[in-house]
């Protein structure tokens, strides 16, 4: 038995002759006759010798008839064929085929299914059914993560295009190959490396890129006469052959770029080989305009895929057009964060710079490519005709991206194909601008002022300009006192004219810069850029005491508003939290006798409206707000056990982790505001695990303050990725656990951004389930 599966691992190294040899001996001394692991040890043995070059059928076929298990027979006989597929040896293949023709178990499992379609490729001599059968079994290898089988199917497909004259997809499908034998390769010990390159003809894919790279003239190129060009002797010229030195020239060859460029243009109606093409051929539909850019793009750099996106201010960027006509986000957030920083153009082509390698998160993008779109000017997008208000700075505004990628080493991603996409920035700008104005109106045509959408947009504008420049700016949320009471005593119209008048002196009495909106009904909100709360305050009082001694509705029925003022770092650094404490002191200025202007302080924390303290918890999507209520029933289930604290706090950070969608999840437990001791999960772990990916200035600081926090956390990081220059960052929670007003612990939450990043709504829900968890410390 030890024998045998020491045959088997042999086997599975390349290691043909000891192999055979081991196995040879455990069946000559193995007295079992009949028995399943004597069958299994003369099927190794058939397949050993098949690729050892043996290709002793009848004997194949004898070992065969032991098998009554169609399902097993089936396999095995799957097996021989592929060895004889990689082996060029299409005729035996028919011949051990033909003698059995019931494969009616075959679909029980997709593997040998997988094995089927590749050999019913191999042997087909219709062409379109070759194809057909070769790409649905590339297609499930992909599904079923079968490397093995993945580059015995692209080696097959290369040499099929190979022998058409196909050149791009047959060196597109060898570079494939190649790429997935060195995976597999650099994956084994080093002993073993080179006989395992050398078995079952895995070199064939690296030698016909030799055989392409040494002919100028792709036209002169003849398979007919393959000589084995690579020596694998050494880790020398393994480290040689896996660098593909040897092959980068292909890329350079003017034959190929415009033959492979010819392939790209038939997705056009029309044939665009330049821009001035692109410009003859554009529609009066933006989409349909940005769609083309799109695949001209593709077309220009042989990118996999291109999109054209959009950036909206809520975090929530998307895919306007692109060149496959999907619109699913790139997986590789980081390349969009690149660019937002340095508002540069971002290249990154795992072939052309060999120190700067794609990460494995990455493990499929070859190359990248990624076009920051920029406003016509700087105030342009916030520019209101009705006032002439526009936000304003001096710092570039990007509106949206032109990303390109490729899973394929061969591309045309280079500076030159950058140069030219670049080109094409400012068009795809004035295309996303008529865009943005065909979907959204920015101005509320009551008021004047602007539309929530677009209100939302430029809070987190400004809280983008702030943090880049360390400045601050404030918030005052306002709204008109007893407005019910105007509708229903003078009418909707009349109270429309009120709205109308409000904000007409509202705008009257600030700056420029300041921006208005219309949050909802009644309620509005102003920005005051580079405006602190001691400076924000004057402000609002002197808005407030406008509104009231303009008499709107004459002496007897007074028109006031009531206003909140929350500011940018000091109270809050997201939007949605900083709109959190301006509609809390609003709140409080209306519990305080209206007509008032109240800037937020902490106190105010537990005077918020229920439907605020609930965000997070009840969304009116009743299947999630039956999970959060079970989730906080189990954890005030747990704590109500009689087991140790430890245990407790086990299940219930396991819990937490698991429903807030976390890595990692830390307990931090705190005495005279020091930690003192600590708990750490990750996600799928069943045991305690070291703490980590947590920032201790951010503890330290909830635990000073007594109030949590939510934010990417730019000082720590996990692994650097190569892929996009940048860190793995993660988007974090920490929350104050406060017992009898002392704060006792602080619960610390991880994630990954490439995975998630944490919004309002979680940290409401993560803030309630620490007061729960409050409890037992």
């Amino acid at each position: 038995m030890h024998k045998q599966v020491n045959a088997e691992l042999l086997y599975t190294f390349g290691q043909l002759e000891k192999a055979y040899f081991t196995i040879k001996e455990a069946l000559d001394t193995s007295s079992d006759e009949v028995s399943k692991q004597r069958f299994d040890g003369e099927r190794l043995k058939c397949l050993i010798n098949l690729s050892r070059g043996f290709n002793d059928l009848k004997s194949l076929k004898d070992m065969l008839t032991n098998y009554s298990n169609n399902l097993d027979k089936t396999n095995v006989l799957f097996d021989a064929c592929i060895i004889l597929c990689m082996n060029s040896n299409r005729n035996a293949v028919i011949n051990l085929l033909k003698n059995y023709t019931d494969y009616t178990d075959m679909d029980e499992t997709k593997r040998i299914k997988l094995k089927y379609l590749f050999i019913q490729g191999y042997i087909a001599t219709d062409c379109k059914k070759k194809v057909e059968y070769l790409n649905s079994a590339l297609e499930l290898s992909k599904n079923l993560n079968s490397h093995e089988m993945h580059w015995k199917i692209c080696t097959i497909l290369g040499d099929y295009y190979f022998e058409k004259e196909n050149f791009f997809y047959a060196v597109n499908y060898y570079f494939e190959s190649c790429e997935i034998v060195k995976k597999l390769t650099l994956q084994l010990p080093d002993k073993y490396r080179i006989g395992f390159l050398k078995s079952n003809g895995m070199l064939k894919p690296f030698n016909n890129l030799i055989l392409l790279n040494k002919f100028h003239d792709y036209n002169k190129v003849t398979q007919a006469v393959c000589p084995d060009y690579i020596k694998i002797n050494s880790k020398r010229d393994l480290d040689k052959l896996f660098s593909y030195n040897d092959f980068k020239s292909i890329l350079n060859n003017k034959f190929f770029i415009e033959s492979a460029q010819k392939i790209y243009n038939t997705s056009f109606n029309k044939q665009i080989n330049n821009i001035q093409d692109l410009l003859n051929n554009m529609h009066s539909g933006p989409k349909k305009n940005l769609e083309l850019i799109a695949k001209y793009i593709s077309g220009l750099t042989l990118a996999t895929r291109s999109v054209i996106i959009l950036k909206q201010y809520d975090q929530k960027s998307k895919v306007i057009a692109s060149s496959d006509g999907k619109l699913d986000f790139p997986h590789n957030n980081y390349v969009f964060e690149t660019v937002k920083a340095s508002l540069k153009p971002f290249l990154i082509n795992e072939t052309a710079n060999k120190q700067n390698k794609i990460s494995n998160h990455y493990d499929d993008i070859k190359a990248a490519m990624c076009v920051p779109v920029f406003s016509g000017s700087d105030d342009e997008i916030y520019q209101l005709d009705v006032e002439k208000r526009k936000f304003s700075g001096k710092s570039r505004n990007i509106i949206g991206y032109m990303y390109l990628e490729s899973d394929r080493i061969l591309n045309n991603f280079n500076e030159t194909t950058l140069k030219r996409c670049n080109e094409l920035s400012n068009l795809t700008a004035l295309i996303l601008d008529n865009y943005k104005l065909k979907i959204s109106s920015s101005i509320d045509k009551l008021t004047g002022t602007l539309t929530r959408k677009f209100l939302e947009d430029a809070i987190i504008d400004n809280i983008e300009k702030a943090s880049a420049l360390n400045e601050d700016f404030s918030i005052i949320m306002f709204d008109l006192d007893h407005f019910k009471d105007i509708n229903d005593t003078f009418g909707h119209q009349t109270g429309d004219e009120v709205l109308q008048k409000v904000c007409s002196i509202v705008l009257n009495n600030l700056r420029s810069t300041d921006l208005v909106g219309r949050y909802g009904g009644e309620e509005f909100i102003v920005i005051l850029p580079g405006t602190g709360s001691d400076k924000a305050l004057p402000v609002g009082e002197k808005l407030k005491n406008a509104i009231d001694k303009a008499k709107i509705l004459g002496e007897r029925v007074p028109v006031t508003i009531s206003m909140g003022i929350a500011s940018y770092p000091k109270h809050a650094q997201w939007k949605q939290d900083l709109i959190e404490k301006a509609d809390q002191a609003l709140y409080v200025a209306k519990e305080n006798g209206r007509n008032k202007c109240q800037l937020w302080n902490s106190n105010f924390s537990s005077k918020a409206k229920v439907t605020n303290k609930l965000s997070g918890i009840i969304s009116g999507n009743a299947v999630s707000d039956y999970r959060n209520v079970l989730v906080i029933s189990e954890l005030i289930g747990i704590i109500s056990k009689k087991m140790p604290l430890e245990d407790k706090i086990y299940n219930i950070l396991g819990r937490i982790i698991e429903i807030t969608e976390s890595q990692y999840g830390m307990l931090f437990i705190t005495k005279d505001n020091n930690v003192v001791r600590s708990y750490s999960r990750k996600i799928f772990e069943k045991d305690w695990i070291e703490a980590k990916f947590y920032n201790m200035n951010i503890i330290n600081s909830v635990i000073e303050k007594q109030q949590g926090i939510y934010m990417i956390d730019w000082d720590e990081f996990g692994d650097y990725d190569a892929l996009t220059g940048t860190c793995d960052w993660h988007s974090i929670i920490a929350a104050p656990l406060i017992n009898s007003g002392i704060c006792k612990g602080v619960l610390y939450l991880s994630v990954s951004t490439k995975i998630k990043e944490f919004n309002f709504d979680n940290y409401n829900f993560v803030n309630t389930l620490g007061e729960i968890l409050a409890a037992i410390i």
